[in-house]
């Protein structure tokens, strides 16, 4: 969360830390703040998604191998080697 910006109280609230003193007590996180944190995890999740994606384009697992379509630059079946089955 540091590196995407997110302020410090944001990140101790989301992790479940106790802030003590004054800081504690006045600082609060905005509903913008809590927006930009979302955007920034989607944006983590979609790069990992797009990275495990250059890997190896497909996954056992059908439940990532769902997520990861939309980053997948080769076709199923021509992304090891396989013929074309239209040709």
């Amino acid at each position: 969360m540091a590196e995407d910006g997110i302020p410090e109280i944001l990140a101790e609230q989301r992790l479940g830390h106790q802030v003590p003193g004054m800081r504690g007590l006045y600082a609060h996180a905005s509903q913008q703040m809590r927006e930009e944190l979302t955007a920034a995890l989607q944006a983590r999740w979609e790069e990992s998604l797009r990275e495990r994606a250059t890997v190896d384009p497909h996954s056992p697992v059908s439940l990532l191998d769902n997520l990861m379509a939309p980053f997948r630059s080769v076709p199923r079946g021509r992304d090891r080697g396989d013929e074309d089955p239209a040709a």
